[in-house]
């Protein structure tokens, strides 16, 4: 048995792949797999004189990429009398070199020593350019496909796969570049590297609207209570003047499915630079493939105002910070666009609020950052522009100190004052009670 195919046996032994292969594609002539915290390539011979073009491939660079720019290893096969013990080992073998560095390609020096066991070595091996997971039997290294005749043995992998083709910062980015139509999730990452999975709405306005929050009241009584994590979780307390401090961190939660039923906040909220938002209301536990049917409300902007404060809601609220007793009411209020609406319109948002309170706004808007008459601050006035004080009945999120003896603290503030879902009063209806509120970026 050659030494790489025994090197390769060993390695996985030690069970140092942290996934077993990650193939270029059929047809490509190499695979990689990943050890540790490299990646390793396996060519067949006539490719060997190539690598250095190799190495500054478009292909490679973009497979480099998918797996977030690990360091390429290459062993200089000669300094290997026998298979590594231990996977510690392997360390002093490599010469690492990083993905934004392949333009420059490897030393020539290598190149003969990798040449020299060409077939005495990787010939026998050459069958790991197939598409495939390694599977290890005695001595012999044999392949098990993924691909049958252009087909996923694994329909699940395919789609799997098919996901990560398009992966980019932004839903926006995918329908530009890839032309992506369908609503659903995608994959993203940010401008570090992580990666998450968000909902892309294709459809509406032209589509490309990446999801990033949503705000789900769990528990309308609770004021201020576990759950309200764009609030306070722990009470109304003026020494936590800015509450959980949520519309203005870096603290991620929840998943893109369940957005309807908990509080969701994914890194896009503050790693997507857009200009417009939109805004969906959808019934807590509405299923994804239901949002777009069964939202009481949905809107969105086309002012761009975005563009004047950073570019995202994140530096927005850094810009006018959710926190008591640093503005008054009228005064100090943030951002108000006007919005256009993609279901329903002025009058059926105006009627989702508590009567006795409907002239106290202008519906068609959406505002940011409000104070009522205590200095208690709200973060977003869905649907609406205020033009009186009383922010706390038709406003959502907060910071963390609400004075007024009524109990408003909450993500959903004073919806509901002493009468639950009534929508008599100053109380909201129970439908825009019971619904999540989906925060969109493009």
């Amino acid at each position: 048995m050659s030494l790489l195919c025994a090197v390769l046996r060993r390695m996985a032994h030690l069970h140092v792949f942290q996934m077993e292969i990650l193939a270029l594609g059929p047809g490509t002539n190499m695979a990689a797999f990943v050890t540790c915290s490299h990646v390793w390539l396996v060519l067949q011979p006539q490719l060997l004189f190539q690598l250095p073009l190799l190495l500054q491939s478009q292909l490679l660079y973009q497979f480099l990429s998918l797996v977030q720019e690990p360091n390429l290893a290459l062993a200089s096969l000669h300094d290997w009398t026998s298979p590594p013990a231990q996977a510690s080992d392997l360390t002093p073998e490599l010469v690492p070199y990083s993905a934004p560095d392949l333009a420059s390609g490897i030393p020539l020096d290598l190149i003969p020593s990798l040449a020299l066991y060409s077939d005495s070595c990787l010939r026998p091996c050459s069958a790991l350019v197939i598409v495939g997971p390694l599977h290890v039997v005695g001595d012999v290294v044999t392949v098990k496909p993924i691909v049958v005749n252009d087909r996923y043995i694994n329909p699940e992998l395919g789609k799997y796969h098919a996901r990560l083709r398009t992966l980019s910062r932004s839903c926006q980015d995918i329908k530009e570049k890839f032309g992506a139509t369908t609503d659903g999730i995608y994959y993203l990452t940010t401008a570090n590297g992580v990666m998450y999975q968000s909902f892309c709405d294709m459809t509406t306005a032209g589509g490309g609207w990446t999801l990033v929050a949503s705000v789900h009241e769990n528990n309308i009584h609770g004021k201020c209570t576990l759950g309200d994590r764009w609030s306070s979780q722990q009470g109304s307390d003026p020494k936590r003047p800015d509450g959980e401090g949520t519309w203005a961190n870096t603290i991620t939660f929840g998943s893109a499915e369940g957005a309807t039923s908990d509080d969701y906040k994914n890194p896009g909220y503050y790693d997507i630079l857009a200009e417009d938002v939109s805004v969906w209301h959808v019934p807590n536990g509405a299923q994804l493939q239901n949002w777009t049917s069964d939202s009481i409300l949905r809107y969105h902007t086309e002012t761009k105002f975005l563009s004047n404060s950073g570019g995202n809601l994140y530096y927005l609220f850094k810009k006018y910070p959710v926190r008591f007793g640093i503005g008054e009411c009228s005064k100090d209020t943030g951002p108000t666009s006007p919005v256009v609406y993609d279901t329903g319109d002025k009058h059926s948002t105006k009627t989702l609020y508590g009567p006795s309170v409907r002239d106290q706004f202008e519906p068609g808007f959406i505002t940011f950052r409000v104070f009522n008459e205590e200095k208690a601050a709200m973060a977003i006035c869905s649907g609406i522009k205020p033009i009186r004080c009383h922010t706390e009945h038709y406003c959502i999120g907060g910071g963390g100190h609400f004075p007024e003896k009524a109990p408003q603290c909450g993500d959903f503030t004073g919806f509901d004052s002493d009468s639950y879902g009534s929508n008599t009063g100053k109380r909201a209806s129970k439908e825009l009670t019971e619904a999540a509120v989906l925060i969109f970026y493009r």
